[in-house]
């Protein structure tokens, strides 16, 4: 049977937001008072009375003032927290939360509904989700690349200003035009579409290939990446694997997605006219490489994937002839000594070989002009005004948004992902302290130290030797967190790693050529240094809103960026809200290692099965219960139910996480000799229910009907209202801390467990 939920997308209406808690600012004064008022539990009158008095506007709604407050009967016995730091959680919560539903009812709608209601999703979105609201606020890596340069800093931050600079200045942009771009498509890199005497005699495949991936950082027809030795785990060694198509071709091809195809073709054709290509002649190569490109996606659809294989170039060369693979890496790559006995990691030898043969029945017109359209897909957006524009309406085409992100957002972001090091040393030395870092580290090993405790208790389905190894690969999981030291706190390794790098503020387009030819390089240049010379495999960007888990490394990064409120809070603020928060996140990564992915590998990264058949089966059955379950659901926006199999490893992370940070709230409030945390004055919430509001505070989030669609198209991750409710009608620990009966929309009956 379908479970359909009701459709709540559009949240509250205007009446219910009038009537919801305001913003509570509260001054000093009134803090001060207000703490004095609470500590007589007689004076609640008075209490109110003078708040009243001192201007604390607080709109009652149907609850009225002792709700408003959370000071309840059944609360009085509780101490009552009354720091600024407690006042301006409650008033974060309160202000997202819909009071009208109850918990046991929608608890998305409860938690969410009012954020819902009041948030407008930017034109150039198809959805806004707090993570997007953390992720916007990479913006004060802006405000230090809009500062002086300093030599403090180092030359690293200052090239980093230097390129900014060079990206903001529009007029000379605007001035240069096309020519930038054509420079290189006459030159090193023709391009037949828009040249009139284009000499086929002159194709050179490996000269080709070899460019896109050794300067311009593209990989193309196949991709090419540095990382360990996958059996022994000994060296790092380069890999190739099947490459990505340009766009999600697969999706597009389904015909109510046609219309992407048809934009992404014509941004092909009036680019190329836009650079001076001949009408007729465009028509005809664009079409033609809409043809190759359908083949390469056959040619991938019908290539089984393969685990693969250690080989020496010149080996390669026998296995796998057509392409001179000795000639091919010599040519690419410019900062290790390649030769015939440079070890390769091959991952699909089956697709190599029909692409070699594919490439060989082409036209080889037809060839260069896809290899080459695949740089200057994304180099057009580093011209002037006129090609901006053009993607504009692809965007506005594909996504269904009306505008581009601002130039300083575009700028700052590309150096946040390019020139990761600099910009991540400015971010660290401005906003980051290791308080933080401590805290999270503590944060973590309860989680850790909770998924333990479940295994123990409530994993009985488990065997008592894979129970052991399952224990003994999550006490084994290594935590990095905010930033690498070496490669984030050093301004002289920063220096030396650019030290190739000279950026001119009146040459943008040269800059970018320049800061892409550092990052492909500098990643080769760990070739043939053992795994132990780079022993720490946690390289993010200091700012980035993302956490990991790595299954090949067993370990858990979380940068700095992701290190913020409502996520997480310090020391001075209550645990159960960043336990609910944060800690499900760190919970969530850390079952990764469990899930359908995660377990085929053990404690050291090797993939090896370390399962007992009669664990495994019982985990396979409980997985296929989460499938269904997801599956069953049907999101009224996107028109579409769930793919319970394409998200199954999320999901299966989102309910073991909040589990485990569940229980290590617990572990942390009994270490510190605590039953309980003081309570917020103004929410009403026990501890236990702040830490189920902080946790589906994470996944608040709102989609256009585009972006739904899109959502579950494109995302392993389901949408987060359903993210929310499922995991918690699963957990009967969320029903015990709300009272919810059985058989209600938050309890129900039918429960899908596995860690």
């Amino acid at each position: 049977m379908t479970r359909q939920y009701e459709n709540t997308e559009n949240g509250l209406d205007q009446e219910t937001a009038e009537d919801s808690a305001s913003d509570l600012k509260f001054s000093e004064e009134v803090l001060v008072n207000l703490r004095q008022l609470l500590q007589d539990q007689a004076s609640l009158n008075l209490a109110l009375g003078k708040l009243i008095y001192l201007g604390l506007t607080i709109k009652l709604g149907t609850y009225g003032c002792v709700w408003a407050l959370g000071i309840s009967v059944s609360t009085f016995n509780e101490t009552i927290c009354t720091t600024p730091e407690c006042f301006s959680t409650a008033s974060y919560y309160m202000n997202n939360m819909n009071f009208r539903v109850k918990p046991c009812d929608n608890f998305f709608e409860h938690a969410c509904g009012r954020w819902i209601h009041e948030t407008k999703i930017p034109k150039s979105k198809g959805k806004y989700l707090i993570y997007t609201v953390l992720r916007d606020r990479d913006n004060f890596v802006l405000d230090l690349l809009l500062k002086p340069i300093k030599p403090s800093e180092g030359t690293g931050a200052a090239k980093a200003k230097i390129i900014y600079r060079s990206c903001m200045n529009t007029a000379l942009i605007n001035k240069l035009g096309d020519r930038p771009l054509l420079n290189l498509l006459h030159g090193e890199l023709a391009w037949p579409i828009i040249s009139s005497n284009w000499d086929e005699s002159k194709f050179e495949l490996v000269k080709t290939l070899s460019t896109l991936r050794g300067k311009f950082h593209n990989n193309v027809l196949f991709k090419v990446k540095v990382g360990r030795e996958t059996k022994t785990h000994a060296l790092q060694v380069t890999h190739i694997s099947t490459g990505k198509m340009a766009i999600p071709f697969k999706r597009y091809t389904n015909p109510h997605l046609a219309y992407k195809l048809d934009a992404y073709y014509k941004l092909f054709y009036e680019t190329a006219i836009n650079l001076g290509a001949d009408v007729r002649t465009a028509v005809q190569d664009v079409e033609n490489v809409r043809k190759f490109e359908l083949k390469l996606l056959n040619l991938k659809e019908h290539s089984s994937e393969e685990y693969g294989y250690t080989s020496t170039l010149a080996e390669m060369n026998q296995r796998i002839p057509g392409i001179n693979w000795v000639e091919l890496f010599t040519e690419m790559i410019w900062t290790y000594p390649v030769t015939p006995q440079t070890k390769i990691w091959v991952y699909n030898e089956n697709y190599l070989k029909k692409l070699i043969s594919l490439i060989q029945k082409t036209d080889k017109r037809v060839v260069q002009n896809y290899m080459v359209w695949r740089l200057v897909k994304h180099r057009v957006r580093n011209l002037s005004n006129r090609f901006e524009n053009l993607y504009r309406e692809y965007v506005r085409e594909v996504y269904h948004r009306s505008s581009l992100p601002t130039r300083k957002y575009k700028c700052s972001h590309f150096l946040m992902f390019s020139l990761k090091r600099p910009t991540g040393y400015l971010f660290i030395k401005k906003y980051f302290s290791k308080a933080k870092k401590d805290a999270a580290k503590v944060l973590f090993e309860h989680v850790k130290k909770g998924f333990v405790q479940l295994l123990n208790t409530e994993v009985n389905w488990m065997d008592n030797k894979t129970r052991e190894y399952a224990k003994k690969k999550a006490l084994a999981v290594k935590f990095h967190i905010g930033y690498n030291e070496q490669m984030y706190n050093n301004v002289t390794k920063i220096d030396a790693s650019l030290q190739e790098l000279h950026p001119k503020v009146s040459d943008y387009f040269g800059n970018v050529i320049k800061v892409l030819t550092e990052i492909a390089q500098n990643k080769f240049k760990l070739l043939g240094k053992p795994v132990k010379a780079n022993t720490d495999p946690f390289t993010a960007r200091p700012t980035m809103v993302n956490a990991r888990y790595d299954p090949t490394y067993n370990t858990v990064s979380l940068p700095g960026g992701e290190l913020q409120y409502p996520f997480y809070w310090g020391n001075k603020y209550l645990r159960a809200y960043q336990y609910g928060a944060i800690g499900s996140i760190l919970g969530h990564e850390l079952t990764h290692g469990f899930d359908d992915n995660g377990r085929m590998y053990d404690i050291q990264g090797r993939m090896r099965n370390w399962w007992s058949p009669a664990s495994l089966a019982e985990f396979k059955k409980r997985e296929k219960c989460m499938e269904k379950q997801y599956s069953s659901i049907y999101w009224p926006l996107a028109g579409k139910h769930l793919d319970g199999v394409k998200l199954l490893g999320e999901n299966i992370a989102d309910n073991g996480g909040v589990r485990e940070a569940y229980a290590g709230y617990q572990i942390w409030l009994k270490d510190n000799g605590l039953k309980g945390e003081a309570l917020e004055p103004s929410t009403g919430l026990t501890n236990n229910q702040m830490f189920f509001i902080g946790y589906a505070n994470v996944r608040c989030g709102k989609f256009t009907r585009a972006g739904a669609i899109t959502q579950l198209a494109t995302d392993n991750h389901g949408p987060g209202k359903y993210r929310i409710t499922t995991a918690l009608q699963n957990f009967d620990k969320f029903s015990e801390a709300f009272s919810c009966p059985s058989g209600s929309f938050m309890n129900p009956r039918h429960k899908c467990v596995i860690w």
